[in-house]
């Protein structure tokens, strides 16, 4: 008898992995397949018309990267300083990459599709998330970048068009 025809019609449960990490107050994560990298905090060049919740843009490797604070855009920041555990996720999206300013990274942790919740809310919303889930780090909301950048760029355009 062999062992892989006895379990063909056995569901493989579909896994995902996220980097764990902190906007000011609010533990988010984000699928590991959209992020880069992850850089330490460098000088940003300070953008002319920049929304309020862009930091700046960031020379990385010749090519220019905006650095967004989303937990300003989300009303969660703290108004402190960031530490030295504060980084730049560096994100992939399909209008290009953007650059997530961090309070610091939790970990990285992979789940069952099954774990993450309240899809449909999310998805009837206009807030960057895709879904939550419960993790060892507490209540995490996983990010839409491409959500992120439509804000983003909504920001942008608003700016342009009140000067």
């Amino acid at each position: 008898m062999d062992l892989l025809e006895d379990n063909v019609d056995c569901d493989v449960e579909q896994m995902s992995t996220v980097l764990h990490f902190r906007q000011a107050s609010l533990n988010c994560c984000m699928d590991l397949q959209h992020i880069e990298r992850v850089v330490p905090i460098a000088s940003v060049q300070r953008l002319p018309s920049e929304s309020p919740s862009t930091v700046g843009l960031l020379n990385l490797n010749g090519h220019g990267v905006p650095i967004i604070d989303l937990a300003f855009h989300l009303n969660v920041s703290s108004g402190k300083k960031h530490s030295l555990d504060a980084c730049y996720i560096i994100c992939n999206g399909k209008d290009g990459d953007i650059g997530l300013l961090t309070c610091g990274i939790d970990g990285i942790a992979s789940y069952p599709e099954a774990r993450f919740q309240l899809q449909s809310k999310f998805e009837q919303s206009n807030q960057p998330f895709l879904s939550t889930v419960n993790s060892e780090y507490g209540l995490a909301y996983l990010l839409d970048i491409e959500r992120i950048n439509r804000i983003i760029m909504g920001d942008f355009q608003e700016n342009r068009n009140a000067k």
